[in-house]
C-alpha cells in the first residue's frame, strides 16, 4: 500500500508542475498573440496609407485618433526626428525597424509529365509524395518513391 501512495503522490506533484508549466505557456502565448495582432494592425495601417486607402476604411473614431498620430512616414520622405513644428504630444516612440514585404517568386513552369522512357521524374515523384503526405520523400530514391506511391 505504501508504494501506491508514494506513486500517487509523485504523480499528483508532476500533474501540478505540468499545470503550472501549461499556465505559463498559455500566458506567454497570449502575450505573443497580442503583440502579433498589434504588429499586424500597424502593418495593415501602413499598407493602406501607402496605397491611399487608410482614411476611407476607418471609422470616424479611428480617424480622430489617427489625426493625433499623423506623423506617418511617406515612402518618398525621410525623417531624422521630430520637426520644430511638432508638439510634444504628437511625437511618437521610435518604431522597430521593418523589412520590406516579401515578394513571391513567379510560379515555376510545370515540368513534363514523364521522361523519355515514359516514367515520371524524381522531382515529379517527390511532389506527388509530398501532396500524399509520404514521410521521408525528400531523401528517397526513384525506386523507393515508386514503391511508396505505387
Amino acid at each position: 500500500m505504501g508504494k501506491k501512495k508514494k506513486l500517487i503522490s509523485r504523480l499528483e506533484k508532476e500533474v501540478e508542475r505540468l499545470q503550472g508549466d501549461l499556465a505559463r505557456a498559455e500566458k506567454e502565448a497570449t502575450k505573443r498573440l497580442k503583440k502579433v495582432e498589434k504588429d499586424a494592425a500597424a502593418l495593415q495601417d501602413k499598407v493602406l496609407a501607402l496605397i491611399g486607402q487608410k482614411d476611407s476604411q476607418k471609422s470616424p473614431n479611428e480617424k480622430n485618433s489617427d489625426e493625433k498620430n499623423s506623423d506617418e512616414k511617406k515612402p518618398d520622405e525621410k525623417k531624422s526626428g521630430p520637426s520644430d513644428s511638432t508638439s510634444a504630444s504628437e511625437t511618437r516612440a521610435p518604431e522597430a525597424p521593418q523589412s520590406a514585404p516579401r515578394k513571391r517568386a513567379p510560379a515555376k513552369k510545370a515540368p513534363a509529365k514523364t521522361t523519355a522512357s515514359g516514367q515520371p521524374t524524381v522531382a515529379q515523384l517527390r511532389s506527388e509524395a509530398k501532396t500524399k503526405g509520404v514521410k521521408g520523400y525528400s531523401t528517397m530514391t526513384k525506386a523507393q518513391l515508386l514503391d511508396a506511391l505505387g
